[in-house]
């Protein structure tokens, strides 16, 4: 038998060298520039963004683009979109400016196209051309910078001197009232308003509480931007209130009535006021008696304010006086013929009835 050897560590088998193979590396100067190169593009990707609106929004903040914007609110018939692209809210009664007034306005503007802008510093003015009632006209509009929002960004608004205004003149009896296309004429305090605004347009300015004896006849005007360049800056309405049929025989009958009563008086003078009579003399007469030969003529003028209507001659009457006559010598009969009389003064009223007060002038 072989002895076996004895037990010991196993035989380790031989391992193969290891290879280490260099990585070149990655130079630092374009590992620490990679990030900063793609920020610097962000930031300029921003920035021309950021030029990019501010563009943008200057050209919706130009005259013409305020001026569009307004003219747009006209041709729509919004009143209070276009009182929003106003400078300020122009002085003077309003109702022309309303809402209901300009949605009942015939005759609006239909179109425009802006033409050119000149710019001033603060001021602006902006030439369009405008078409309304089937006619085309250039105007100029002028404008007033009037803030910058957020410090950047013009804001230009219309001034109320481009609208045209309305001069008013309606002196009235006490129960008469003032529409203008169906809206209220309220202010309207005395006999006349001045620098009224309006928006162009057509309006009718209908008087109301007209009676049998007096009324007055609607207006009708048509305004535009021409308006506002009028040397008087105003166009006028005047309403008249006149006297109807019915009111002329009313006012004729009270002016007659008055002379009728003077003639009735019989005295030399008749008193108040009549404006006609003979001279006392040393005689003392008696039984007089004034006979009308010719009623003078009268005409009525339109309503004054304070005055009522004007009572205005038109034709002389005259009269005849008779009468008996005593002296220290002699006695009989006097007569006497006044020519060329006139009657004037003032209906001061005539109330629902019919009934006319006249007032005469003072004779002296």
């Amino acid at each position: 038998m072989t002895a076996l050897p004895p037990p010991g560590p196993a035989p380790v088998e031989p391992v193969p060298p290891v290879t280490h193979t260099e990585i070149p590396a990655v130079p630092g100067r374009r590992r620490r520039w990679l990030p900063f190169a793609i920020a610097g593009a962000a930031v300029l990707a921003l920035l021309g963004g950021a030029a990019a609106a501010f563009a943008i929004v200057s050209a919706q903040r130009t005259p013409q683009a305020a001026v569009s914007a307004f003219l747009d609110e006209l041709v729509a018939g919004d009143a209070a979109g276009a009182q929003s692209l106003l400078a300020s809210i122009p002085s003077g009664n309003p109702v022309l400016l309303q809402p209901d007034t300009y949605a009942a306005t015939d005759d609006r503007i239909e179109g425009y196209s802006v033409v050119s802008a000149t710019v001033d510093g603060a001021t602006a003015t902006v030439t369009v051309e405008i078409e309304q009632g089937g006619e085309r006209s250039t105007h100029e509009l002028p404008l007033a910078l009037v803030r910058k929002d957020l410090g950047l960004f013009d804001v230009w608004r219309v001034t109320s001197d481009a609208l045209p205004t309305v001069y008013v003149t309606y002196a009235r009896p006490d129960g008469m009232g003032l529409d203008v296309n169906g809206t209220e004429f309220d202010g309207l305090s005395g006999a006349f308003d001045l620098n009224v605004p309006a928006f162009p347009g057509t309006y009718v300015f209908e008087p109301t509480g007209s009676t049998d004896y007096f009324a007055a006849e609607p207006v009708t005007v048509t305004l535009s931007f021409a308006n506002a360049d009028d040397s008087d800056g105003s166009t006028t309405v005047a309403l008249d209130v006149e006297l109807t049929d019915a009111g002329v025989a009313a006012a004729t009958a009270a002016v007659n009535a008055t002379l009728d009563a003077c003639l009735a008086q019989p005295v030399l003078a008749p008193q108040p006021n009549c404006g006609f009579g003979a001279i006392q003399d040393d005689a003392t007469y008696t039984n007089i008696r004034w006979t009308l030969t010719a009623r003078p003529g009268v005409s009525f003028g339109t309503y004054s304010a304070g005055d009522g209507w004007a009572v205005i001659p038109t034709s002389p009457g005259s009269m005849r006086l008779d009468a008996d006559y005593e002296t220290a010598t002699e006695y009989g009969t006097a007569e006497s013929v006044i020519d060329g009389f006139e009657q004037s003064g003032f209906i001061r009223s005539i109330d629902e009835a019919g009934s006319a007060v006249f007032e005469s002038v003072e004779y002296r």
